[in-house]
């Protein structure tokens, strides 16, 4: 549901996170390492909507809205054990789940009305207390298990995979990523054209981050932030309203065709924002949940 300006990483350099030595304590984490990425803008709409092909917004009614809807949250579609799922928030499925029918997004040229049966889609969230509290009204906090995964009805599936395609949660990421990207919809929508590359539109696209964070790990759960490139004459300027959207690696291959051009690896979900960083649970935290899954009941 993004299309702001793309752009890759010439070289990736390894420091602090830009605290002075006494916002240690505001920073409330100890700041492992900070990739800091080129400033070099690459319109690349096609990469953009490649990772957008993994990729749900949730949409609630609103018929004085662009297309009679407006995005709530989002979600990434995996796939493990030959099962199929959506990776979103915790906080973002507990108001969710209070609707029989679950709006969701698809990809450009396609109408955005695709509905899930809340009835159809099986739960599993890595801190089950969490899902409870939050439905009972409790406020999230910032080292909170966030994660919850919505296995499809293989209906849904097979519905979705005609103009989607689901992510193989447990794939290993290559070494020579050049990108990182996050995805999902923000509270601000944009009366331009969708064909422009700093417009929003009904197309979920994505968007480069500037700055990639690594922090200690909290309760054996590891945690990223990402401050978004926040081009000048782009509307979106407040990234609040991503919950659970991904936060992707990517490579390019130029020299090949088609989808091969790209490879992408999910690497975290957005589960925290300000209206200038967003912060995401990690891959050990995804795993975590995965084996949560494995489970016998």
């Amino acid at each position: 549901m993004l299309g702001v300006t793309f752009r890759r990483s010439e070289n990736h350099e390894f420091s602090n996170c830009g605290c002075r030595p006494m916002d240690d304590e505001a920073c409330g984490v100890e700041c492992l390492e900070s990739i800091a990425m080129s400033k070099t803008p690459i319109p690349n709409l096609e990469a953009a909507s490649f990772i957008g092909k993994h990729s749900v917004a949730f949409l609630l009614p609103d018929q004085g809205a662009p297309g009679g809807v407006h995005p709530k949250a989002s979600g990434s579609l995996v796939t493990f054990d030959q099962r199929y799922f959506v990776l979103t928030a915790t906080h973002v499925w507990a108001p969710l789940r209070k609707s029989p029918i679950i709006h969701c997004s698809a990809i450009a040229d396609i109408s955005h009305d695709f509905n899930l049966p809340r009835e159809a889609l099986t739960t599993y969230s890595l801190d089950d207390n969490l899902e409870k509290a939050l439905g009972a009204g409790k406020k999230l906090e910032e080292s909170d298990g966030d994660l919850t995964l919505l296995e499809l009805h293989p209906v849904d599936r097979r519905r979705m995979e005609a103009r989607s395609s689901f992510f193989p949660l447990e794939r290993e990421p290559r070494p020579e990523m050049n990108d990182w990207v996050t995805i999902g919809a923000p509270g601000v929508l944009a009366h331009k054209d969708a064909r422009e590359i700093n417009t929003l539109s009904f197309e979920l696209r994505a968007i480069f981050v500037d700055t990639l964070t690594q922090e200690a790990e909290r309760n054996g759960l590891d945690f990223l932030r990402g401050l978004p490139y926040q081009d000048p004459s782009s509307p979106i300027q407040d990234y609040r309203g991503m919950s659970g959207g991904g936060l992707w690696s990517l490579s390019y291959y130029p020299d090949k065709v088609a989808d091969e051009r790209y490879e992408v690896f999910l690497i975290g979900v957005n589960f925290w924002q300000t209206d200038k960083e967003i912060r995401c649970l990690g891959r050990k935290a995804i795993k975590q949940l995965i084996q949560k899954v494995r489970q016998p009941h």
